[in-house]
């Protein structure tokens, strides 16, 4: 926002669309600065993958383990600029919730950014 004013709507903005994939990561990560000017990554969020005999519990508790960790490597990767999250596509209900609250909440702690979509 060089110019003060909010980019994120024109034409020249870009919001990629990532499941949140190391590579996917390690690209945000490498972006310079002037470039992260133009973009606002949407990141959605999906389950662990299981194996075959995984119990869906199983698999749900894996990702609540693993949210409260989320708002850091986010920061960590993206910066304190704003980023959409996107818990959507995660399983059950109860789990939505909670996960969104544990992001959003680690976020705001943290400095970030996180726009819920």
């Amino acid at each position: 926002m060089k110019s003060g004013k909010n980019n994120m709507f024109d034409s020249k903005h870009y919001i990629p669309i990532l499941k949140w994939k190391r590579a996917e990561q390690v690209a945000l990560k490498a972006l310079e600065q002037e470039h992260k000017e133009y973009i606002t990554p949407l990141i959605q969020f999906v389950m662990p993958r299981n194996k075959p005999d995984d119990e869906l519990a199983d698999i749900v508790a894996r990702f609540e383990n693993l949210a409260p960790q989320i708002p850091e490597k986010l920061i960590g990767v993206w910066g304190r600029s704003p980023i959409f999250v996107d818990i959507s596509l995660l399983f059950t209900t109860p789990l939505k919730v909670k996960s969104l609250n544990v992001i959003l909440r680690g976020g705001h702690k943290h400095g970030g950014i996180f726009v819920p979509v």
